[in-house]
């Protein structure tokens, strides 16, 4: 193969396809933010989530949820077994929260890293679960699952719905407090008590220090034992 052929092979084929090569390279990088916010927000929709290793697994069954209040509101049980619960793991949904007044529904997961809270309110996993007689702290965006939480009144009743049974907690104090604060709970309190927070206030862009605060007493749900 002489020289000269060398060249035209260069010219018309290998050097067209090394920057071909190349230009595919630098739009991957350019477009790459995109094309992982474009997946994100495709996983938050059908809830197959892997954020790196950060994975969200489902144990509330609707179905289920139902059929156990029906079952325990016939029954007029007051209390369940705790070894007929199947206790969450951190990242894994385990229920429901809703208040039907104000329109505010959201799936409620174990745990509440920012990969859980895009998608629905998360439990602070130090404190208690449904039914276990201690405080439970719950926490959302208020641009987007919690928004419908600056329309809630003292009286609003909240529900979380799990496997195990369906649980009623009234709405009986709302605070506006420093995201510091050390009097916004005790998590130590021998007493059933919903606490639900969001930043504060909702107009407000950028980073806020307030937490919307609102406590609940349990009206009704069976309790543990254990």
């Amino acid at each position: 193969m002489n020289f000269k052929r060398v060249k035209t092979i260069m010219a018309y084929f290998i050097m067209p396809l090394f920057f071909s090569l190349i230009g595919i390279g630098i739009v991957i990088l350019l477009f790459s933010p995109f094309l992982k916010s474009a997946i994100s927000i495709g996983n938050a929709v059908t809830g197959n989530v892997n954020t790196r290793s950060n994975k969200v697994y489902q144990l509330y069954d609707e179905e289920l949820a139902i059929k156990t209040a029906n079952t325990i509101e016939e029954m007029n049980l007051e209390s369940i077994e705790l070894s007929d619960i199947s206790m969450p793991t951190n990242s894994t949904q385990y229920g429901k929260i809703y208040c039907d007044r104000v329109g505010f529904l959201a799936p409620l997961f174990f745990g509440d890293d920012s990969n859980i809270l895009r998608l629905g309110v998360g439990q602070y996993i130090g404190s208690s679960m449904p039914g276990f007689g201690k405080p439970i702290l719950l926490c959302g965006h208020n641009t987007s699952y919690c928004l419908p939480m600056q329309y809630m009144e003292v009286g609003d009743v909240l529900c979380i719905s799990t496997n195990y049974g369906l649980f009623e907690y009234t709405i009986n104090d709302l605070r506006v407090l420093n995201m510091s604060d050390p009097t916004a709970f005790n998590l130590n309190k021998n007493e059933e008590e919903l606490i639900l927070y969001t930043c504060y206030p909702f107009d407000l862009i950028g980073a806020k220090t307030d937490r919307l605060f609102i406590y609940a007493k349990k009206t009704n749900g069976p309790s543990v034992s254990y």
